[in-house]
């Protein structure tokens, strides 16, 4: 989509845009590689439309994917400094599609897994107010100061108990971190599950998007 500033596959609202979400891959990825996951939303969530834009930079370790920042280190303190510095392509991003489909930010949720979770999470408490919601998968919150806060988004995070890349354990610390300020949120663990999004998942992710938005259009379908 040769309007919005990064290249995006879309799946578009019928009718009229009612609301947006925006799915961020993870490290080494593309945005169609969560297509599934939005067409799968999308057939009960008709009037929202879906982006899946591709991160800004090739990745350092994967030469046909794309990354948000770099994990070299990976180091809890190199990971926010990253996040923090380079956020602003996607605050960019996020006020082009509102212009786009005239949508405000109240009617849009951010939805990331692994490295897209943390720029969500990131982008969603520090830098752009009034999004809706915040979903993250297999992903954390790296260290941010209370005085960085500017937004209290609700906030869902799912996370697999076997995962190898970013621990679960990081989910309970996360958790500990939003509930020390003041940040509505709810934790779903997968058993058996490891670096990935299972279908109980998905179905947690559509409930917790439609709740958010309920709007007459929208309304929770139990043939997910």
């Amino acid at each position: 989509m040769s309007s919005l500033p990064l290249n995006t596959e879309s799946i578009k609202a019928k009718d009229k845009t009612q609301s947006l979400v925006i799915l961020l891959h993870g490290y080494g990825a593309q945005g169609n590689d969560l297509a599934p996951i939005a067409s799968a939303w999308h057939r009960v969530m008709p009037q929202t439309t879906f982006l899946l834009p591709d991160a800004p930079f090739p990745c350092e370790i994967h030469p046909t994917g794309r990354q948000w920042f770099s994990l070299q280190p990976f180091t809890p303190d190199h990971i926010a400094q990253q996040a923090k510095q380079h956020q602003s392509v996607l605050i960019d991003y996020l006020e082009q599609a509102h212009a786009l489909y005239h949508i405000t930010p109240r009617r849009t949720i951010v939805c990331g897994f692994s490295q897209g979770g943390m720029v969500a999470l990131h982008i969603g408490l520090t830098a752009y107010p009034h999004l809706k919601a915040i979903l993250g998968y297999s992903c954390a919150l790296y260290p941010l100061r209370a005085q960085d806060i500017i937004a209290r988004p609700d906030i869902l995070l799912i996370h697999g108990q076997q995962d190898s890349v970013v621990d679960h354990e990081l989910m309970a610390q996360t958790s500990t971190w939003l509930a020390q300020h003041g940040v509505k949120h709810h934790t779903i663990s997968r058993p058996h599950l490891g670096h990935a999004i299972d279908n109980e998942g998905i179905k947690q992710g559509a409930r917790f998007i439609q709740k958010q938005f309920s709007t007459e259009h929208d309304h929770v379908s139990p043939s997910l």
